[in-house]
């Protein structure tokens, strides 16, 4: 029974929106397509989730109706089987939660004394808790798979405004923005052991000028969208820095806004720039290949996004922000499949 649920929820999400008579793809025919529009999103009845029942009918009725479309959707962020999406939202300081297996939708906003103020950005990690970077609380949030606040950290190392936050295994980066640094934790049970920080003001490599957002790859290295400097840095797992991608300017391969940064199965690397209104694609070797997304409305454009996330199939989620909502793509690994 779950698992129809979970089949029904899939197929609500794999279908396009759009009455358009041939796929939207990158790039445009005749050449081969290497990615495709596959749906979008502003809240749960678009992934086929109900009302909630007499339980939410109760809810609504002693504390009234609560929102559930995005408002301004920011980070974006699935767990390791692909069954959960978590988006979260700044403008009503919460995360949509969606649970595609059990067709349910929560709201999550913390606890009635430590509530979510700015949630930026959100991970899951191996054992499928939810990682929230809250930039103005400067906290990391750890929720239970079941949504329930387990404990908040970061006040010891003094976050300032940490934004982007990615997990592997056990260990989890996070970008504090307004301290141009990356901190390394150790998650455990109930807590989070800071392990090491790098970085610090500058455009030395290794140093950053307001970094947002942060990836891992398949082998440990890690890449810092460093905005300001308007480039990505490469490193290795424990900080050393290896190379960089981008320059500053308006062409392919060049940043102004970049925002959001994650890693396909392939090892390539996106990358999100608000002020172009398009995701940027580039090689493991750091070789630009492919750009998508233009200004608007229509599928496929967007309208200032910013955090985006790539699950196990290569499905690509992009929180297209000021349209409200999130636009899903999907990679495709052979040409012309």
């Amino acid at each position: 029974m779950r698992r129809a649920a979970w089949n029904l929820a899939l197929l609500l999400l794999l279908i396009s929106p759009s009455p358009a008579p041939c796929d939207t793809v990158w790039p445009p025919p005749p050449e081969p397509a290497r990615l495709k529009f596959v749906g979008a999103f502003s809240g749960p009845g678009e992934l086929g989730m109900g009302k909630g029942g007499v339980l939410r009918f109760f809810r609504r009725l002693l504390f009234g109706e609560q929102p559930r479309q995005f408002v301004r959707p920011y980070g974006v962020a699935v767990d390791g089987e692909g069954r959960r999406i978590y988006v979260t939202d700044p403008g009503l300081g919460a995360v949509h939660a969606f649970d595609l297996e059990a067709g349910k939708y929560a709201l999550l906003r913390g606890a009635r004394k430590q509530r979510l103020r700015t949630p930026i950005g959100v991970a899951v990690d191996g054992s499928g808790r939810l990682l929230v970077a809250d930039a103005e609380s400067a906290l990391i949030f750890a929720f239970s798979s079941r949504h329930r606040l387990l404990f908040s950290f970061g006040r010891e190392e003094g976050l300032q405004r940490p934004t982007g936050i990615t997990a592997v295994g056990e260990r989890l980066y996070v970008t504090d923005t307004a301290a141009h640094r990356v901190l390394a934790y150790r998650l455990r049970v109930g807590a989070a052991e800071p392990l090491f920080q790098f970085g610090g003001r500058g455009n030395a490599p290794g140093q950053f000028n307001y970094p947002v957002d942060l990836a891992v790859s398949a082998d440990g290295r890690l890449y810092v969208n460093d905005s300001l400097n308007f480039r990505v840095q490469v490193f290795d797992a424990q900080g050393k820095a290896l190379r960089s991608v981008g320059r500053p300017g308006d062409s392919s391969g060049s940043f102004q806004r970049s925002k959001g940064v994650a890693l396909d199965s392939d090892g390539n690397l996106y990358v999100v720039d608000a002020l172009f209104d398009t995701v940027q694609i580039f090689s493991p070797e750091g070789r630009f290949l492919l750009n998508f997304g233009r200004p608007g409305a229509a599928e496929g454009e967007f309208w200032l996004p910013s955090g985006l996330a790539i699950d196990r199939t290569d499905r690509i989620y992009v929180a297209d922000s000021y349209n409200r909502r999130v636009q899903i793509f999907q990679y495709l690994k052979e040409a012309g499949r």
